[in-house]
């Protein structure tokens, strides 16, 4: 018995890795960017909420109405600005 604990002993110690990691971060995945952008839409129980047509509905035209709202916004705003500059 004592064999064997030191023989998995001294295997574990002189276990070496037989690829290497790349450098760097890992990529991001899909579902990270899904959920990336799910948290930026400020849903709380998104589980929940996709589960139920009409609230998932709800929330993604709230958060449509404030993409557009926001380019517009940055619209009027580029827009004043290239009439200053001319």
């Amino acid at each position: 018995m004592t064999e064997i604990i030191y023989f998995k002993q001294f295997s574990i110690k002189r276990w070496k890795p037989k690829s290497k990691r790349p450098i760097g971060r890992p990529q991001t995945r899909w579902e990270d960017g899904v959920l990336e952008d799910i948290k930026s839409m400020n849903v709380r129980n998104w589980k929940k909420v996709v589960q139920k047509r009409e609230s998932w509905k709800k929330a993604s035209q709230n958060l449509i109405q404030v993409v557009a709202h926001k380019a517009l916004k940055e619209e009027a705003i580029s827009t004043t600005h290239r009439d200053d500059h001319s």
